[in-house]
């Protein structure tokens, strides 16, 4: 969670700087800041339920990217002023690389999409480093900033790094292309949910392969504006259509972040409304003051036994008020579970499909059995799992 405040502070400094600098706003500012609050909202929302997520971690990197590539170049302007910011002028320069890794990884790493193979992630990652590297050590003139290099270039070495510069950079934009390659194949092959699941991303990630090309192109013209503004337009795009995948096919369970996150701030609240409520009821009813550090054991104490409860309580009350077709289904598969053991009957009752049927673990080697009939209790503990 450390990396999530990194892109409002970048933001936040960018702006400022900005501001201090011209004092005015244009359409492409706009547009790039937009793009920077969407890829941050979208990984805080995708890390903050699953922390392993590589997803998440990847759009999240992506807003991070967008926002040190805005503050980097408006930093530069305001220290190449002072005589100084040679060195953060060469990160300037080469920070759009970082843009198309994340957004690379974000399309790899996107569940229905993964790949089987770890060989594209890495050269994804492994051509962002090396032409970073090489862009530090390069004796060129910088793209963005006339008659300046870098401070670190090395003269002799000049030749050879410059032709690792051009292939690095081809590479990951190649790599960026088969991203998109991955996803669509992913999608023609899927079938049913899961083609549902792929459907909005692929809507997002369709502008993805033109607006590289056109930014390159531009780049190529020194349009470095221009490139800017297409690429943010592709990001959005890109960023949306994973986040309507999170919300109309529960790509990535939103319900579920929405109902934990509410039972999670309720109960909090009623553990700290207890500790509280300990603190004054001893304060005030005993005659002398009470030793603080006891007292803070004592609430402490009544904190953590209600801790659990409170959960327990208000998890019911937000899946009775948000989500109640799961919540009456849970209450009468709990309920008949202690009434009969026969789990296809509760099943048919619970989800009001009459085709359901419950799935259990295998007993020897062979496929997963099916049952409508009376099924053994770890049966119905795998299913139900499933159910949540």
């Amino acid at each position: 969670m450390v990396a999530w405040p990194l892109a409002p502070a970048l933001l936040a400094g960018m702006l400022v700087i900005d501001q201090r600098i011209d004092g005015q706003q244009a359409l492409s500012d706009v547009v790039y800041v937009a793009a920077i609050v969407v890829c941050w909202a979208v990984g805080v929302l995708l890390t903050w339920r699953v922390i392993d997520q590589p997803a998440g971690w990847a759009f999240l990197g992506l807003g991070t990217a967008l926002a040190w590539s805005g503050f980097s170049e408006v930093y530069t302007v305001l220290a190449l002023d002072q005589g100084s910011g040679l060195l953060m002028a060469t990160f300037s320069d080469s920070s759009f690389v970082w843009w198309f890794v994340f957004l690379a990884l974000g399309l790899q790493f996107t569940p229905s999409v993964r790949p089987s193979s770890r060989a594209l992630p890495l050269l994804t990652v492994a051509s962002g480093i090396l032409f970073q590297t090489a862009a530090l050590l390069r004796s060129t003139r910088l793209d963005q900033y006339e008659n300046l290099s870098s401070p670190w270039a090395l003269e002799q070495l000049a030749g050879p790094i410059k032709v690792v510069a051009a292939i690095s950079v081809t590479l990951l934009g190649l790599c960026l292309l088969a991203s998109v390659y991955v996803l669509v194949a992913a999608f023609l092959r899927a079938r049913g949910e899961a083609r549902q699941q792929l459907l909005w991303l692929v809507a997002g990630a369709t502008p993805l392969a033109p607006c590289v090309i056109a930014a390159f192109a531009a780049s190529y013209a020194g349009l470095e504006e221009l490139a800017g503004w297409v690429l943010s337009v592709a990001i959005i795009t890109l960023v949306l259509g994973a986040a309507l995948s999170v919300a109309k096919y529960r790509l990535y369970d939103v319900e579920r972040i929405v109902t934990d996150s509410a039972a999670y701030a309720i109960s909090t609240g009623a553990v700290i409304a207890v500790f509280g409520l300990v603190v004054v009821v001893i304060t005030t009813s005993l005659p002398v003051r009470p030793d603080a550090q006891l007292l803070t054991i004592l609430a402490t104490l009544a904190a953590a036994a209600v801790a659990r409860p409170a959960y327990t309580w208000a998890r019911r009350i937000v899946d009775r008020r948000f989500n109640r077709r799961r919540f009456d289904a849970v209450q009468i598969v709990q309920t008949g579970l202690k009434q009969s053991p026969d789990l296809g009957a509760l099943l048919v009752e619970a989800t009001g499909d009459p085709t359901a049927r419950a799935l259990s673990r295998p007993t020897v080697a062979g496929s997963p059995r099916t049952a409508a009939l009376p099924c053994p209790a770890p049966t119905w503990s795998t299913s139900y799992a499933e159910v949540r």
